[in-house]
């Protein structure tokens, strides 16, 4: 009992007959009971069962799985127990949580901490202290009473070794369980005092301060105001008999109400916003600002598994962080002349920075710099046609590229085309080109000065070949998958990835219909497919980065061409293949993975990795803003940390496996079960 008790380390009598009835060591039937109870942490036969469920040792014949059961122990640790100290513990064992949970957190300096990640069930816990035999980077605590099975160090090193499905599964689990902690030293620290930490990525929920206030439908505009105004809220739920929320009325209804002459005695829902736009309380504070951004709106009903909680506005966040987007964003929206728009969009790195330093990932600010790019091009359209009055046909303004997939970034330049109704009416037609060259000539210039540059290449919509009817577009296209020039394909692809930005989205809807039938041809897909499959990874032979040799950008790594490039073009060949409509590269592996065309560890694999990459340029472009210096998509490797550089190696040899499976897809298809 002593002895048993001891290998339990910190705990009672009680939680030891817990332990043995966890284990059913009463059950043991083999070999001698007593020399088990002995030692209770060794149990092969329930090590073996249980791992039988868990990847890579799933994978595993029994023969080999019952030698490594041999090298298990099951240990117990309460709750709270200190398993990793950051910079001390070196683990003779890898940890796999049986039952129960931990925590993952980063110590900075300062002493505050970080966290990375919960694992429970079937989780990994000291893979990296193990395989290196160096002291923990980071330090991991039980959440509540937790069971590991710990697999001994000489076992499992032996194992990755011998199993290549074993050191694949390892290997990645290496790369991804840094991720996070790489993506802490990209961006710069929080001041000391920062509120919360993180705020854009903290759930919603977490940011509500307060209980939802509602009111039922037939109470009065008056009655609304008074419950407003006592309960000092700018907006007030309303509900129907049942319960359900109907709408929304805010301060800015109840001042339209007043503009329009509608009676305070009238009904509330005679005011109301309908239908109720919601957030899960589990999202982030970004997707619920976003949200609003993208919609218009500045409430958001917050729910807690579908019922609402609370409501939280623009204005919450405002509060919580003190540098606000959607300050800005409103700003731009509310400009009435062409030189404050120049001025507003020149605020977009502080509004980066702030959302950097409280969390945000490269995902979110690429999608939060394209939401301000659409306003700003919105904005310039508008105040065009104030000048120019309306126009003779309807059209759409296409963004393509970067802004067409939602992954602007600092250094972007202009993408654009324009596309138009279909008429045969001459004059008309004359008068719609007449009019969309001066619209087009204008826009282009008044978005360079809004910071977005012309395109080098002239992919901008005052070129008149970008300028065309939907009919024409589908000419286009059609011309584009028969041309048998890979260069000139190359030179064009990112027409491929357009959206609306504005005006009349239905064309650029029926385009993407008429386009995904024209691309799914083979031989186009081969061509298109071209810069992807002869890009070679920047990486020397010894693993180190191959850099520009001269000129203006001499010893640096140009991340675009060299590595984001290649999983956008991956991404994009997929998804026309397989025609999945999302135009983003994370979305489209996503789907991809989701319609099991693409396997779910490498669509897995070359999201982190895009987001690595994609992170890694923002946080140099940002630095380069701050520092007077425009940005651009170059890095040096001399200045990345260890980690940065161990993941930007990591993410460059995934292009080989990207590469031989699209290979492979070109030439006979997507494998059986490839989404398993």
């Amino acid at each position: 009992m002593e002895k048993a008790l001891s290998t339990l380390g910190r705990t009672n009598e009680n939680k030891f007959f817990f332990f043995l009835a966890t284990y059913g060591l009463a059950l043991a039937t083999q070999g001698d009971p007593m020399a088990r109870l002995n030692d209770p942490s060794v149990q092969p036969d329930f090590v073996q069962a249980y791992l039988k469920g868990v990847l890579p040792f799933s994978e595993l014949d029994p023969e080999t799985l019952a030698g490594l059961a041999a090298h298990c122990r099951v240990d117990f640790r309460p709750k709270g127990e200190l398993i990793m100290d950051q910079g001390k513990t070196v683990l003779d064992a890898v940890h796999l949580v049986q039952k129960g949970g931990v925590r993952v957190f980063f110590r900075e300096p300062d002493g505050t901490t970080t966290l990375l990640d919960y694992r429970g069930e079937k989780g990994f816990v000291g893979v990296a202290s193990v395989f290196q035999g160096t002291p923990a980077e980071f330090s991991v605590e039980t959440v509540e009473d937790t069971f590991f099975i710990t697999i001994a160090r000489e076992a499992f090193v032996a194992l990755v070794a011998a199993r290549p499905e074993a050191a694949g599964f390892f290997l990645r689990g290496f790369s991804e369980n840094y991720l996070a902690k790489v993506f802490e030293e990209l961006r710069f620290r929080r001041e000391a005092g920062s509120r919360g930490g993180a705020l854009y990525a903290r759930p919603v929920g977490q940011t509500v301060r307060r209980s939802v206030v509602d009111t039922p439908m037939g109470v009065s505009l008056r009655r609304a105001a008074r419950i407003m105004e006592e309960e000092r809220v700018g907006s007030i739920l309303i509900r129907d008999a049942s319960g359900a929320a109907m709408g929304v009325v805010t301060d800015r209804d109840l001042r339209r109400a007043v503009a329009l002459g509608v009676s305070v005695d009238a009904p509330v829902e005679t005011m109301m916003s309908v239908p109720v736009e919601s957030i899960e309380g589990s999202e982030s504070n970004f997707e619920a600002l976003a949200r609003m951004m993208s919609r218009g709106i500045h409430h958001l009903a917050v729910t807690d598994q579908g019922r609402v909680s609370g409501v939280i506005s623009s204005h919450d966040i405002l509060l919580e962080q003190g540098v606000s987007p959607m300050t800005l964003y409103r700003r731009i929206l509310d400009a009435r002349e062409f030189d404050a728009l120049y001025s507003l969009s020149g605020k977009l790195p502080l509004v980066v920075r702030a959302l950097l330093d409280e969390g945000a990932t490269s995902r979110d600010l690429n999608r939060l710099l394209t939401i301000m790019s659409d306003a700003i091009l919105r904005k310039v359209l508008e105040l065009l046609h104030r000048a120019y009055g309306p126009t003779p046909v309807p059209y759409c303004w296409l963004v393509l590229g970067g802004e067409g997939r939602g992954e602007r970034n600092l250094a972007s330049d202009q993408d654009n085309a324009l596309i138009f109704e279909d008429r045969e009416d001459e004059i008309i037609l004359r008068a719609a080109d007449i009019f969309f060259t001066a619209l087009t000539k204008k826009a282009v210039e008044h978005l360079a000065r809004c910071g977005l540059p012309r395109c080098p290449g002239g992919l901008m919509a005052d070129n008149p070949a970008l300028r065309l009817s939907l009919a024409g577009w589908t000419g286009r296209f059609a011309a584009l998958t028969a041309e048998h020039r890979p260069e000139e394909v190359a030179r064009h692809a990112a027409c491929f990835d357009f959206r609306a930005g504005h005006g009349q989205a239905s064309l650029a809807l029926a385009l993407r219909e008429r386009v995904t039938a024209l691309a799914r041809d083979r031989d186009f897909l081969a061509r298109l497919a071209e810069p992807c499959l002869e890009a070679d990874a920047p990486l020397s032979f010894f693993r180190n980065f191959l850099v520009e040799q001269d000129g203006a950008h001499q010893n640096a790594l140009d991340l675009k061409r060299r590595g984001i490039a290649v999983f956008v073009d991956f991404a994009r060949v997929l998804a026309l293949k397989h025609t999945v409509p999302e135009t983003g590269t994370l979305p489209r592996l996503t789907r991809l993975a989701e319609m099991g065309v693409l396997p779910v560890d490498l669509a897995r694999e070359a999201r982190d990795s895009f987001a690595f990459l994609t992170q890694l340029r923002l946080s140099r472009q940002l630095a380069r803003s701050e520092a007077g210096q425009a940005p651009d998509h170059f890095i040096d490797p001399a200045a990345l940390t260890d980690l940065e550089r161990r993941m930007l190696k990591d993410s460059f040899g995934l292009v080989r496996r990207m590469q031989d499976f699209l290979k492979m897809v070109l030439k006979e298809g997507p494998r059986p079960g490839a989404g398993e």
